[in-house]
């Protein structure tokens, strides 16, 4: 039986979905399995995803602790599968202090105009961890895309350690500080998918830069 182009329009559209479900599959449990080489994240924890979207990170997150989900676009929070989250402005988060023992953000810091004021929200609701990824603009594809994208300009003067150095005046240090992945999961071809969970490693000029900090432990005053 020949199928209708009608059919072969809608069995090739389901390809293609599941074809980049698989891609951003490799991607988040390879960020996640490097993450998880340098802290632990538990089921005990609480986890604060800034920027979670329709839930990239958020669904595999979610799986491995507690997680409330913020963001500024009411749409993108309608495809969201975990339903805990709300939208909120990464510079005024509507948390108490040391909420969460992480903050979680991905691809978030190099759109927000105060960065500042966004870690110093972020330090805030904190106990003890940040993990911060973002796209590396030493990447070329990065670079090309600032360069043509008005939405991505910004990356083109921002810095990972401009991060660090807002943290560590709310006492928190580097834990780790590392660019990984080799190409970006949105023009990634389905003809790499085998070879893909290859090209997710640590690299001089990696796709993300992957920034874990830790909260400095108060010394106990025995006097």
């Amino acid at each position: 039986m020949v199928q209708s182009e009608g059919s072969q329009l809608k069995d090739s559209a389901a390809c293609l979905l599941a074809s980049r479900d698989e891609i951003n599959h490799i991607y988040v449990t390879g960020i996640l399995k490097a993450v998880q080489n340098h802290i632990s994240i538990t089921n005990n924890m609480h986890l604060l995803e800034i920027g979670c979207g329709g839930g990239l990170f958020t669904n595999y997150l979610n799986r491995m602790c507690t997680v409330t989900g913020i963001d500024i676009s009411e749409e993108s929070l309608k495809n969201n599968l975990v339903k805990n989250t709300c939208k909120m402005d990464v510079r005024n988060l509507g948390f108490p202090d040391k909420s969460f023992d992480i903050s979680f953000c991905h691809a978030v810091l190099h759109h927000v105009e105060d960065l500042a004021e966004s870690i110093g929200e972020m330090t805030r609701v904190t106990r003890q961890y940040l993990v911060i990824i973002e796209p590396n603009r030493f990447h070329l594809v990065n670079f090309l895309l600032a360069l043509v994208n008005p939405e991505e300009r910004q990356l083109l003067g921002f810095a990972i350690r401009d991060i660090m150095r807002f943290a560590e005046k709310f006492d928190f240090h580097q834990t780790a500080l590392f660019p990984m992945g080799l190409i970006p999961p949105s023009i990634t071809p389905r003809s790499l998918i085998p070879i893909l969970p290859g090209t997710n490693f640590k690299q001089p000029f990696g796709w993300d830069q992957v920034l874990i900090m830790e909260k400095e432990k108060t010394p106990f005053n025995q006097s």
